[in-house]
């Protein structure tokens, strides 16, 4: 049979190392005494609060291509540089192969009306707080520098009736 007598002392000093957080004494009551008893301040909770986490800039910038709209990387659109963004909208969004064996090459971007023509147009995030600013035409100098603080991109660009390919 077990010997009870054992564990007396440790509970006695686990009741021993719990700090009281009040005493009474005889005669003396808490209610008339207006002292309130201690307890540990937390911090309060404001309803209807959601904290986030993702700061500013965030790893994506929305693309607007006609009536398109797309999510590309941030990163990928600032190694692009702004013809290799463009580039990447011609051949993916624009160009249409002639033939099921024409095949894409640079020199389909270079020389087209795509490329002589279309043009970028870039609201930028506040930093301030107040409203986004934009849309504003993006020039390719400090490509890199301006995708940094861009939300959105549009890309405009005038349909090619003669069927180079449109938006």
């Amino acid at each position: 049979m077990p010997d009870n007598q054992g564990s007396q002392p440790e509970n006695q000093a686990l009741d021993s190392s719990i700090p009281a957080t009040h005493s009474t004494t005889a005669g003396a009551s808490e209610s008339g005494s207006g002292a309130k008893p201690e307890s540990p301040s937390l911090p309060s909770a404001s309803p209807n609060v959601v904290e986030s986490r993702i700061t500013w800039p965030v790893p994506h910038v929305i693309v607007y291509v006609g009536r398109l709209e797309l999510v590309c990387g941030r990163h990928a659109i600032m190694g692009m540089g702004m013809t290799g963004f463009l580039e990447w909208v011609y051949r993916k969004l624009v160009w249409k192969p002639k033939s099921e064996r024409h095949a894409y090459n640079k020199v389909l971007f270079e020389t087209s009306k795509f490329a002589k023509e279309a043009v970028v147009l870039a609201t930028f995030y506040d930093v301030h707080g107040a409203n986004d600013t934009g849309p504003m035409l993006l020039s390719g100098l400090g490509w890199a520098e301006m995708i940094e603080n861009v939300v959105k991109l549009k890309v405009v660009y005038e349909e090619d009736p003669e069927g180079e390919g449109g938006l």
